[in-house]
């Protein structure tokens, strides 16, 4: 106030002289100054209340806004997304401005905003993390019916895989996880999805393929499928893996982590698997495997390397990976077991699996030898004439993988399925072929015309019968067949038997 008095002393002392001017101001002050005042601060009233309803209406616009609409952003790839039950899908933040626009246009009362409220509003969903959504229980749903029975042994077993990967993008990774070969390309693209979106890099670090040491106390694991040995990632599961990461920070938050998951499901045979380590030392570890893979049996010996592979069968059927180290395993042992150093035997002692693995190591050392180019054979067909010439035994084609590639580790086996460069004795597929082409040379009946129709012909008359892949590779180089698969019996290349 001392500021106006001394600007009015000013204009008095300025016009001192001048009654006009004094007059003027005198009844500018005296007469229009308060009305001009009073409108003034009626006007400032009203602006400042319809400011107060516009915030009011803006702010409850926003809300709803957000609460309706399920927008979300990826700053890593500056990518919007919306979840519209039961995926998230990206959409472009034209879309997203043109919604708002739109639903300003509506209410009319925000119009002044308009431009303001949508800078606002996508401002606040730029700081929406997708990972912070709630899972609609069909997106729960979708993702479990990707991992059950796909990869995981029950639906218990793929919920606490979810669980886990929650856990480490909520940074709890107290927990080593050794996996199994069949999650790990599973694992690597969770990784490369979330390194894509989030740009955070080893989300699962703590998942290991192999065991490496790791306290046993904190070692954890997956129910898996035994049976998976290569994952092949599903291309739905790929287009919607932030659904997954979704669920797994979900159900992570709502579980607090893997492990109380798995007490609270009451399932048995999960926890067993999962807390098989937690009260395991190396010495109690190979103990148990003494009395439930081995029993007493006087003059029978044991190999070191049959030793490691029923080691092998022991963990197998525990649905665990490996988690000892060999030299731990056999100094162990040594001390319940009589041991032959010289032979590398472990004395009086035998197991069920010992019978069938020696037959199968005689059977292959006796039947088969390296041949480059020879025709491919299949486990399957290994697994046919090995029964066949042990008395009708019958070893799945798992079983025999596990022993070609723990006794025969330099074998070329492509697929868990074929193998290459190994000629066997029993079935000579070359001469099997050769021989049905010279006897359709030699027949008066009308010959096939295409090798397809050879094929069809020798499926009905030999067993065991080789695939037809096979079939027309070693056709193909006895006979003569044109570029569109015909068969020219005009010349023949094979050699005559």
């Amino acid at each position: 106030m001392q500021e106006l008095h001394e600007q009015l002393d000013k204009l008095e002392t300025a016009y001192s002289d001048n009654e006009y001017v004094l007059g003027r101001m005198k009844t500018f002050i005296m007469q229009q100054l308060p009305s001009y005042l009073e409108h003034a601060e009626k006007t400032n009233k009203e602006r400042t209340k319809r400011k107060e309803r516009l915030s009011e209406h803006a702010e409850t616009f926003i809300k709803r806004f957000m609460a309706i609409n399920q927008y979300y952003y990826c700053p890593r790839i500056e990518l919007f997304i919306e979840y519209k039950n039961p995926h998230f899908k990206a959409i472009s933040e034209d879309d997203i401005q043109y919604e708002i626009l739109t639903h300003i246009t509506d209410k009319q009362n925000l119009m002044p905003w308009k431009h303001k409220l949508k800078n606002t509003l996508i401002r606040q969903l730029k700081e929406r993390n997708p990972l912070n959504a709630i899972p609609e229980s069909e997106t729960i749903q979708y993702v479990l019916s990707q991992l059950y029975p796909r990869f995981l042994a029950s639906r218990n077993a793929a919920k606490h895989f979810i669980v886990a990967i929650g856990d480490s993008i909520r940074s709890n990774k107290e927990q080593t996880y050794i996996i199994t070969t069949g999650l790990k390309c599973l694992v690597r693209e969770i990784e490369t999805v979330y390194y894509k979106d989030f740009g955070a890099s080893g989300l699962l670090s703590n998942f290991k393929l192999k065991y490496h040491g790791h306290d046993y106390k904190e070692t954890r694991f997956f129910a898996c499928r035994n049976d998976v040995n290569n994952c092949i990632i599903p291309q739905d599961l790929s287009k919607h893996m932030l659904d997954l990461l979704c669920v797994a920070y979900h159900y992570s938050e709502r579980y607090e982590n893997a492990d109380k998951y798995v007490t609270l499901s009451g399932d048995d045979n999960l926890s067993n698997i999962v807390f098989f380590s937690k009260t395991l030392t190396s010495g109690n570890l190979v103990y148990n495997f003494k009395n439930d893979a081995l029993f007493t049996c006087s003059g029978t010996n044991i190999k070191g390397k049959n030793m490691t592979f029923i080691l092998k069968k022991y963990f197998d059927k525990k649905n665990i990976p490996n988690i000892i180290f060999y030299e731990t395993f056999s100094n162990e042992l040594k001390k319940l077991i009589q041991y032959n150093d010289e032979k590398d035997e472990y004395k009086d002692v035998s197991s069920t699996h010992l019978p069938i693995v020696s037959a199968f190591c005689n059977f292959w050392e006796n039947n088969t030898y390296s041949e480059i180019d020879a025709p491919e054979l299949e486990i399957d067909e290994i697994a046919i004439l090995f029964s066949e010439s042990n008395n009708g035994s019958h070893v799945s084609s798992d079983f025999i993988l596990d022993l070609l590639r723990h006794h025969y580790p330099d074998l070329v086996i492509e697929d868990d399925k074929y193998i290459h460069n190994v000629f066997c004795k029993l079935w000579d597929k070359r001469l099997q072929v050769e021989k049905m082409v010279q006897g359709i040379i030699l027949s008066i009946d009308e010959k096939p015309l295409s090798l397809y129709e050879m094929y069809s012909q020798y499926t009905t008359v030999h067993s065991p019968k080789m695939s037809k892949k096979c079939f027309e590779k070693i056709a193909n180089e006895t006979l003569k067949v044109s570029d569109n698969g015909d068969i020219v019996w005009s010349v023949h290349v094979g050699n005559e038997n």
